[in-house]
């Protein structure tokens, strides 16, 4: 339908060339440009090669449809098939019980162990599935019989694997199930797995805390027996040491020390003043052994010293070593006469006394010993009656000392042995007074409720658990429909088309001169008119056409610009059709203009035109004919056009050749403007061949088909070439053609 309206809008355009009436709004939009170099652009930015959200959901918007019946296909079945592949529906029997948060308290708290909830849920789920609750469950009266149990080789490992314990979301209800297809047998069996777990779990939880209670008692009454007789010895040692008060006690023990150290000191005392006088008893024994005295050196020389004349000696020799000092300070040598004098003189007088001395000292000491020997008797007796005094003395101490040594150790046994057995009492005191609080708060507290208590039964299921298995089925659909979308959207995506202006301008960096409005489908409006349809969407699509005719013109104004290819990055994106309404809207401005088709590999210009398919350009280039023989003028216009022709081998050689430059050499000289209409810059490299020969190159990109990467590669092969690109046009675009016309001229 819109190939059909295309050709109609060639024709449309031809008529209004032929009547020389050009379109009213003609040159009224379009890319106004400041400079030739500015439009002469390559894309700077390649196309994303990651998905992203936003490129996702255009790709998605695309094959939506496809997407769709694909993804609701494929969901479908796959529910289908979960359903048929899913277990027959079974029943499912549950009890609940309440596993409490903390354990419950009537008012005191006691010292037991607590665990953080989460642990003690854990605990809880680990009992049941232990074979402890499991083999009493299986135990129980008529569980053995039932013939789901009898059926199993093992019933207590099949037991364990069925039966299903959870906390629901995490609250205190806890839940034990089972699934099964015989009702009756899983309430029996859920229930027996309570009831055991009750008995062998909660009830022996139960039973610890009175064993606990019994123990403590026990632990009280064997301290309460030793506080009992520590207390009985503190009470013996306190008669004993005469108090039991510790700060009594040690005024008593000081006072004692005081009276033991007096008492040592007397007795060393009297030891001291018997050794002395064993001494002088030894003494005096010894002179009255020898029968005589000993008479002191001192008093005999005192005797010879009172001597007169032995006096009268001493003083003479003092009074000659005074005369010899003064000499000898005087005296000019030791020989001096008078020093020999007086050395004379006091050896004379030194040998006359030492004479008289010898001859008083016998005399004198005979005479000091009469005297002396009376007097030894009567010390000697004074001696030893004073002895026997201190001997007596001495005896009647030592018995004091040790007597009172034997008490103070006694005090200080008791003080150390007190002060112990008060700590091991005080001790004791405290551990029993702990051990009465905690046994008095069990007292109070095994009348708590249970911390786990049963809540609901387990009791024969009438209802499936079919909605599980729809749920399930419907899950699986779910995420095969959004898997399903996903993929089409990553495949599309993968394709990446274009789809906007924006990507091309935004993204790619190419300036677009224009967008082709997509024809009208009567699907959006199955009451208009298709003839008015054709006359407005011709009239849109000459507005646009007109749109990069004048941005043309303008280059063409400011700068060389005549020859002008129309290409595109793959086939079937519009390049033919907007050549050919790009050349009619020139020529309907009055300028002669040529359309060349260049697509020699698939020519189409013709069929557009309805004229014969040749002689053409392939006949130019193997010099059979003249490009003024071949051109043919389309209704008497100013548009003139040549046909491709028939391709050979020797035309596709004669594209590298000078055929083509005199081509156009000739053309720039007979026309205005020439238009040509190339072959795909990806399939072939006739394109790059005629790139060579025009000013520019327009890009031909069909939203919706064109794809990202080939434009961009299209483009890079244009600028390494060094073929000015001066811009893109947007084919069978759906976007508004007045917003699109506004943006441009807003750019320009």
């Amino acid at each position: 339908m819109a190939a059909r309206g295309r050709k109609e809008s060639i024709k449309y355009m031809s008529q209004e060339i032929s009547d020389g009436t050009p379109n009213s709004v003609a040159g009224t939009t379009g890319v106004i440009v400041p400079s030739w170099q500015v439009v002469m652009q390559t894309p700077a930015i390649p196309p994303p090669a990651m998905p992203d959200p936003i490129s996702l959901l255009n790709a998605l918007r695309r094959r939506w449809r496809l997407a769709l019946v694909l993804g609701i296909s494929l969901s479908t079945v796959t529910a289908a098939l979960v359903i048929a592949e899913m277990p027959p529906p079974k029943y499912k029997a549950q009890s609940l019980l309440q596993v409490a948060t903390e354990a419950p308290r009537v008012v005191l708290e006691t010292k037991e162990t607590q665990t953080d909830f989460r642990t003690y849920q854990k605990t809880q789920e680990a009992y049941i599935h232990s074979r402890l609750v499991l083999d009493a469950a299986i135990a129980m009266k008529g569980i053995k019989t039932l013939t789901v149990i009898q059926k199993q080789p093992d019933p207590l490992t099949w037991l364990e694997k069925q039966i299903k314990v959870d906390f629901a979301f995490g609250s205190e209800i806890l839940r034990i199930e089972m699934i099964g297809e015989d009702p009756y047998s899983l309430a029996e069996i859920v229930n027996a797995v309570t009831q055991s777990y009750l008995e062998q779990v909660v009830d022996a939880e139960f039973k610890k805390r009175v064993d606990r209670q019994k123990l403590l008692k026990k632990n009280w009454d064997h301290y309460q027996e030793r506080l009992r007789e520590k207390r009985a010895m503190v009470k013996q040692l306190g008669e004993q040491a005469g108090s039991n008060d510790k700060q009594a006690l040690a005024v008593v023990h000081q006072s004692e020390q005081d009276r033991l150290a007096r008492a040592e000191d007397s007795l060393a005392r009297v030891q001291s003043e018997l050794r002395a006088l064993d001494v002088d008893i030894a003494m005096l024994q010894k002179r009255s052994v020898l029968g005589q005295q000993s008479v002191s050196e001192r008093d005999v020389d005192a005797q010879i010293a009172s001597d007169p004349e032995v006096a009268e000696f001493a003083q003479r020799l003092a009074q000659l070593q005074l005369m010899k000092e003064g000499f000898r300070r005087v005296a000019r040598s030791s020989a001096d006469p008078g020093l020999i004098e007086i050395r004379r003189s006091m050896k004379t007088t030194r040998k006359a006394m030492d004479q008289k001395i010898a001859t008083l000292r016998p005399a004198i000491t005979a005479r000091l010993g009469r005297s002396q020997g009376d007097g030894t008797r009567i010390d000697l007796e004074m001696a030893r009656g004073r002895n026997e005094v201190l001997q007596r003395q001495e005896a009647e101490l030592k018995d004091e000392v040790k007597r009172l040594g034997e008490h103070a150790r006694m005090i200080t046994r008791t003080s150390v042995d007190l002060a112990s057995i008060q700590e091991e009492i005080f001790a004791a005191d405290e551990i029993a007074r702990k051990l009465a609080v905690e046994i008095e708060s069990l007292n109070v507290e095994l009348q708590a409720p249970p911390r786990v208590r049963l809540i609901q039964k387990a009791e024969v299921p009438h209802e499936t658990d079919r909605n599980r298995v729809v749920k399930i089925a419907g899950g699986t659909g779910a995420g095969v429909l959004f898997m399903t979308l996903g993929l089409v959207a990553l495949w599309e995506f993968r394709v990446r088309k274009i789809e906007s202006v924006h990507e091309i301008e935004s993204k790619m960096g190419i300036r677009v001169l224009g967008s082709l409005p997509a024809f009208p489908s009567l699907r959006l409006a199955p009451s208009a008119d298709p003839r008015e349809l054709q006359a407005s969407w011709n009239h849109r699509l000459i507005d646009s056409v007109d749109a990069a005719r004048t941005a043309v013109l303008h280059a063409a104004r400011i700068g060389k610009l005549s020859a002008l290819m129309v290409t595109g990055s793959e086939s079937d994106e519009g390049k033919t059709s907007f050549s050919c309404h790009l050349a009619a809207s020139l020529a309907r401005a009055g300028r002669k203009t040529l359309l060349i088709d260049f697509d020699l590999r698939n020519p189409s210009v013709h069929k557009v035109f309805d004229i014969e398919e040749g002689p053409g350009v392939s006949e130019i280039l193997r010099g059979e004919a003249s490009s003024r023989e071949v051109a043919i003028n389309i209704g008497d216009s100013s548009l003139w056009v040549i046909p491709a022709g028939r391709l050979d081998r020797t035309a596709v050689g004669s594209m590298a050749r000078d055929e083509v430059r005199l081509l156009f050499e000739e053309a720039r000289r007979w026309f205005s403007f020439i238009v040509i209409d190339a072959s795909p810059v990806l399939q072939v490299t006739d394109a790059l061949q005629v790139g060579q020969h025009v000013d520019a190159a327009i890009l031909s990109v069909m939203r919706g088909v064109s794809r990202g990467p080939s434009v961009y590669s299209a483009c890079r092969r244009l600028a390494t070439m060094g073929i000015p690109l001066f811009g893109a046009i947007v084919v069978d675009s759906q976007e508004s053609q007045d917003g699109e016309n506004d943006l441009l001229s807003a750019k320009a």
